[in-house]
């Protein structure tokens, strides 16, 4: 798995680093057919097979958004100016 630092600082001289995955071909692919079902809608009715695929992928696009984002927020700590490292806590 491949990681991505970002590292943002805000005008109260804190810095945030977010560690976040590389995103993957079949992420790409689930949105190209997502979009390319989108588009076929526009143009004529799905069938109710096509409805019930779109709806599968939307749903599993969802999932795999939500999971990366909270594996960010994970990985994601806050510099204060003195350069101690803490966590974002839930809440």
């Amino acid at each position: 798995m491949s990681f991505i630092v970002f590292s943002f600082t805000f005008a109260v001289k804190c810095t945030i680093m977010m560690i976040q995955p590389g995103g993957g071909e079949l992420e790409k692919e689930k949105l190209e057919r997502i979009s390319e079902l989108t588009r076929i809608s526009r143009e004529r009715e799905l069938s109710e097979q096509e409805q019930q695929e779109r709806q599968a992928l939307r749903t599993e696009y969802l999932q795999e958004m939500r999971l990366s984002l909270q594996i960010q927020l994970d990985h994601t700590v806050v510099v204060d100016p003195q350069g101690n490292r803490r966590k974002l806590k839930r809440r």
